[in-house]
């Protein structure tokens, strides 16, 4: 069987990322691939038929290390690939910001000259979206694209949730929700005013529930004096125990998923509207082309233009009907 040793970007407590367990760590180890592959995955280069090696990688990453990688890998005669999903190279300041807050990674020249190099360098490159692979082929040719995808096994259902499919107690306040890593900040910005706006209208009758998202204090400051729950469970620091948590904790009436639209989100995958649609909610997405390829407005989602006025519609639509948001969840989660 082939042999192949995964080098996976590490999270907190150099544990694997949670971008290394849906990208890698799971589909490499399901139980559909047992009789193809034998996996291994760490911090350092083992022996094998194929290395994949993720993203920044190491904490100690350089041209140096990736130097002695390649050196590695061509002396144990294995194939190296290496795999990101983010347009890296080319980072917003309030995404850096966001990523070095999370992980601690500063990206310096050195750092993206290095990351540049490994992806030259590599046998081939796996990538998340067509437009990434577009935007990285100046460094290498041979760019596979895999879209993300996430695993059944963590999200089926147990007795620990049920869908959001039966009628709403009218007593109970509806939950409008946001979750995502705290890179998010430019994102929920766009649309603050049109955020304010619904929460007053909706003042007693509606709670707006934040799960990460945003690494500095704009945002929250902004919606000071309004019902908003800002969470960040410690759990989120490990991808599987987070994801159990999020199916007992988030019982949201609508999700939201605003995105600029430029150059790096252009980059994005749909990986939100999968969590979405797998925790059964119905979600208004901004109408940018990571969700215009898969949201069908009206059908798995609404798709709301990145103007404040597009969103305040969208949320006060959605609000209004509940039939309209559990056809739309069920639709999303089949």
């Amino acid at each position: 069987m082939l042999r192949v040793h995964v080098l996976h970007e590490r999270g907190y407590s150099w544990q694997p990322s949670a971008t290394s367990y849906i990208r890698l760590l799971l589909p490499l180890y399901h139980p559909a691939n047992a009789s193809q592959f034998i996996v291994t995955n760490g911090m350092e280069c083992e022996r094998a038929d194929v290395v994949i090696v993720e993203r920044i990688w190491h904490p100690d990453f350089s041209m140096e290390k990736a130097q002695e990688l390649i050196r590695e890998a061509q002396q144990y005669g294995a194939c190296l690939i290496y795999t990101i999903d983010d347009q890296l190279f080319s980072l917003p300041e309030s995404i850096a910001t966001g990523i070095r807050n999370l992980t601690g990674f500063v990206f310096q020249e050195e750092l993206l000259e290095a990351m540049r190099y490994l992806a030259r360098a590599a046998d081939g490159v796996i990538v998340s979206t067509t437009r990434l692979r577009e935007t990285l082929l100046p460094l290498n040719g041979n760019i596979e694209v895999v879209p993300s995808a996430l695993d059944e096994r963590l999200w089926e259902w147990g007795a620990e949730r049920s869908l959001q499919t039966a009628p709403r107690d009218s007593a109970r306040k509806l939950t409008l929700g946001y979750m995502g890593t705290r890179t998010h900040d430019a994102d929920l910005k766009m649309i603050l005013p049109a955020l304010r706006a619904i929460l007053e209208e909706y003042r007693g009758r509606l709670e707006l529930e934040l799960i990460g998202g945003v690494a500095g204090d704009e945002v929250l400051t902004e919606l000071a004096g309004l019902p908003v729950t800002s969470l960040f469970p410690e759990l989120d620091r490990e991808y599987m125990p987070f994801v159990r948590w999020l199916k007992q904790r988030v019982h949201w009436d609508l999700a939201i998923a605003p995105l600029e639209d430029g150059p790096f989100t252009r980059c994005k995958s749909d990986i939100k509207f999968l969590d979405y649609s797998l925790l059964g909610l119905a979600g208004i997405y901004s109408r940018v082309p990571v969700y215009v390829e898969t949201v069908r407005h009206l059908e798995t989602g609404y798709l709301a233009e990145n103007q404040v006025d597009a969103w305040y519609a969208a949320l006060k639509r959605l609000l209004d009907d509940e039939a309209l948001r559990r056809r739309l969840g069920e639709n999303a989660r089949a």
